[in-house]
């Protein structure tokens, strides 16, 4: 695929990228298996696009990677990022605690900071 002049096909695989990062977060807040999105999320999608707004725009849809390892990568993905941004503002914070407990065979973390957004 080519880039044309106004750079649609950079701005329509970004809107591409993005549909697939919100399915999966979805998928995840539901804690359904990651399979679901191939299964019956993309399906679903695809055949309501088609009914409503007709096929061209269910075969821009089809574009979306929903596959069980694009939905699990993605997952881990945002997870990563969040994680990153947790222990950035642990750093940057000028107070923090953390506390392990042992309760039945599992350690527990906590941590506390004193966080202040701009």
């Amino acid at each position: 695929m080519k880039l044309d002049s106004t750079g649609s096909f950079a701005q329509s695989s970004e809107k591409v990228l993005e549909a697939s990062y919100e399915l999966s977060l979805l998928i995840a807040k539901a804690k359904k298996s990651h399979a679901i999105g191939e299964t019956l999320v993309k399906p679903c999608l695809l055949k309501a696009a088609d009914i409503i707004l007709g096929p061209e725009t269910k075969q821009k849809n089809s574009q979306i990677p929903l596959s069980d390892n694009t939905v699990k990568r993605r997952i881990d993905d945002m997870a990563e990022d969040i994680k990153n941004q947790v222990v950035k503002a642990v750093k940057e914070s000028c107070f923090f605690a953390i506390q392990l407990e042992y309760r039945c065979c599992a350690m527990l973390s906590t941590a506390s900071f004193n966080f202040e957004s701009n």
